[in-house]
């Protein structure tokens, strides 16, 4: 799959996940969810497989998109580099990650 149809798709991907991730933050303020309990882990098991058949959709055999959601919290810690061949490369942007991705 070429970079320029895995970006559509990661973009959705992100979407949901950051949407997800604010509807949590509300139910912790406003019900004083405890970020530990069997719903909350079951929502992140969830967020975890969705991850888990995007990266299957989109050819992401190296485990890229479960690195860019939880090492690099989807681009905004710039800490962090990808292998591409022998080259470093930035990964900031679904863009970039799906240049990762496709180039594997």
């Amino acid at each position: 799959m070429k970079a320029a149809d895995i970006e559509p798709i990661l973009a959705a991907w992100v979407a949901r996940h950051k949407d997800l991730e604010a509807q949590l933050e509300v139910l912790y303020e406003s019900l004083h969810a405890d970020p530990g309990s069997p719903l909350i882990e079951a929502i992140y098991r969830l967020m975890d497989a969705h991850t888990h058949a995007i990266a299957r959709i989109v050819g992401d055999t190296e485990g890229w998109l479960s690195w860019y959601e939880h090492e690099t919290d989807f681009g905004a810690s710039a800490a962090h580099s990808a292998m591409i061949g022998d080259k470093a490369v930035k990964v900031r942007t679904i863009k970039q990650l799906a240049r990762v991705v496709a180039a594997r």
